[in-house]
C-alpha cells in the first residue's frame, strides 16, 4: 500500500523540517501548520518505527525554538511526543493504530495499556499489564 502525501494546510509547496522554519520570527508565533505536517507525515494512520523516530526528532528540533512562556505550544509538543513515542512502543497494530512494521495485532498487547509519566515533559512512556 503506497501512503500518499497531503499538501500542508496551507496550500504552499511542502518544506523540509529545519527548525528556523517553525517559527515565525515577525510575530514571533508558532505555526501550527509545521506540526500539523510533522504528526500527519510520521504519525498519521501508516506507521512505521523510521517514521516515528524521525517524527521524534522533528518536534524535539521544534521544541527548542520555543519561547519558554508559550504554554499552549509546549502543550502541543508535549502531546505530539506523547503520540510518537507511545506508538513507537506498541510494536503492533489494533483498531486505528498501524504500523507497517508489526501489520498483525499481538495477544500480548491486549492486555496491555500505555503509562506516560512527566510533568512539564514527557519524561517517560512505559507499558503496564492491565490487570496490575
Amino acid at each position: 500500500m503506497k501512503r500518499r502525501r497531503l499538501p500542508p494546510p496551507s496550500g504552499k509547496p511542502r518544506v523540509d523540517h529545519s527548525p528556523e522554519l517553525f517559527i515565525d520570527e515577525q510575530k514571533g508565533s508558532f505555526k501550527t501548520d509545521h506540526l500539523r505536517q510533522i504528526m500527519w507525515e510520521h504519525a498519521g494512520i501508516i506507521r512505521d518505527e523510521k517514521g516515528l523516530i524521525s517524527g521524534l526528532d522533528s518536534v524535539a528540533r521544534l521544541s527548542r525554538e520555543l519561547e519558554p512562556g508559550d504554554v499552549t505550544c509546549h502543550n502541543m509538543i508535549t502531546l505530539s511526543q506523547i503520540v510518537l513515542k507511545s506508538a513507537l512502543l506498541r510494536e503492533e497494530s489494533r483498531g486505528g493504530h498501524y504500523r507497517r512494521d508489526f501489520p498483525a495485532s499481538s495477544a500480548a498487547w491486549a492486555e496491555k495499556r500505555i503509562l506516560v509519566r512527566g510533568g512539564n515533559s514527557v519524561e517517560s512512556v512505559a507499558t503496564q499489564s492491565i490487570g496490575t
